[in-house]
């Protein structure tokens, strides 16, 4: 049975339906059908220009919320791709600005797995959040795990 969902974008209703797997059908006013097939293979382009795709994750706070944390590295587990990469890119204590390392993904084997590591000094913040992406034409992007090392700081007395 297909999977429907109704929601408001942009004032206006937006009617979406998964019809099989990997193929979306999305209606909007004035009767246009959009169809989507997700996660196609060999689809790497939209007509040739690059999709912007990123994956942010919530911000960490190692179960310590009140301590700050020296971020260490990350671990990052891959599908590895001819000619990729990724940008594996981290931010500390809510900040909207991130700091990007650029990860290949032209292994030999079928799997990537990359440490992560900031260059100069370890960032110290309360919380870490990570993004991974990459918005380059004709390149496969997929991230299958990541571990998170962070060490937790002393209570720093003023």
């Amino acid at each position: 049975m297909p999977k429907k969902a109704t929601m408001k974008l942009g004032g206006f209703e937006v009617r979406a339906e998964i019809a099989a797997p990997g193929i979306l059908f999305v209606s909007v006013p004035g009767g246009f059908l959009l169809v989507w097939k997700v996660m196609q293979d060999g689809v790497l382009s939209d007509d040739g220009a690059a999709i912007d795709s990123s994956w942010t994750t919530k911000d960490f706070t190692a179960g310590l919320a009140f301590n700050n944390k020296v971020f260490r590295e990350v671990w990052v587990g891959a599908a590895a791709h001819a000619a990729s990469s990724m940008t594996v890119s981290y931010a500390v204590d809510k900040s909207a600005t991130f700091t990007d390392k650029t990860v290949p993904l032209n292994e030999s084997s079928d799997y990537v797995n990359k440490i992560v590591q900031p260059e100069g000094d370890f960032p110290i913040g309360k919380t870490v959040k990570l993004k991974f992406g990459n918005n380059a034409a004709d390149q496969y992007m997929r991230v299958n795990s990541y571990l998170l090392y962070v060490e937790p700081r002393g209570r720093q007395v003023p």
